[in-house]
């Protein structure tokens, strides 16, 4: 008998947690809100976050570090789609403000791209890129500091990349020696020349495909040869009749 108690004690114990973990569990039912009236909003949301500083200027060069691609020589300059803009400050949500540049690559490519300060480290040359990253990943004191700076720094540069990467450097040195102004203003006649090719390429392409339509319709109206050819079978048969 007293072992039959403690098992009904045990099973009524372990029935009453169970209600009260599914009370807990339970939903509570939802509550209309009624007119003019609004859920309560976080202290944060009113708080008017200061824009980040513009660190760095137009006619700057820089190592630009992009996904899929090595550290790239690229200028600081003004968006030619968006109102020369050259920096703009954009605002992701639960993220704070982040400050954007607009650069152009160095190359015979000629890419550009926005990009913040975390992927941009000051030019000098390559050698001076290189005496940096070995000094920073020395000076690190733990080990996964200093993997993560060795994967950062790390130079990789593919086979078919390789004379591009070359070239960019090359153009990037002798332009590291001029001043900003001078920067700028060999930058604005490259712009120019790539803009005024690029609109005689478009306007060779509309030519082209002008000439290929008519010759196109010309091919495809020889309406004329088939009603002789027509005729001509017509009299055959009226001959041989």
């Amino acid at each position: 008998m007293v072992d039959n108690l403690n098992v009904d004690e045990q099973i009524s114990t372990r029935r009453s947690k169970r209600s009260c973990r599914l009370s807990i569990v339970k939903t509570q039912p939802s509550i209309e809100l009624k007119e003019n009236e609004s859920l309560p909003i976080n202290d944060n949301d009113d708080i008017d976050e200061e824009d980040p500083p513009e660190l760095f200027q137009l006619g700057d060069i820089f190592w630009v570090r992009v996904i899929g691609n090595p550290w790239w020589p690229a200028l600081i300059y003004g968006s030619y789609y968006e109102d020369n803009l050259h920096t703009k400050i954009v605002k992701t949500p639960r993220r704070p403000k982040k400050r954007l540049y607009f650069v152009y690559f160095f190359g015979p490519a000629f890419e550009y791209t926005w990009t913040n300060a975390n992927s941009l480290i000051a030019y000098s040359g390559l050698d001076d890129f290189i005496r940096q990253a070995q000094i920073s990943v020395q000076n690190a004191t733990k080990k996964s500091e200093q993997e993560a700076l060795a994967n950062r720094y790390e130079l990789k540069v593919t086979a078919n990349k390789r004379a591009d990467w070359d070239k960019a450097i090359e153009e990037a040195d002798k332009a590291f020696k001029l001043t900003r102004e001078q920067r700028i203003e060999n930058f604005d006649e490259i712009l120019k020349n790539i803009l005024n090719k690029a609109e005689k390429n478009n306007s060779n392409k509309k030519r082209q495909s002008s000439v290929t339509t008519r010759q196109s319709r010309k091919t495809l109206s020889p309406s004329t040869n088939k009603s002789s050819n027509r005729s001509s079978v017509k009299r055959q048969k009226t001959k041989s009749t």
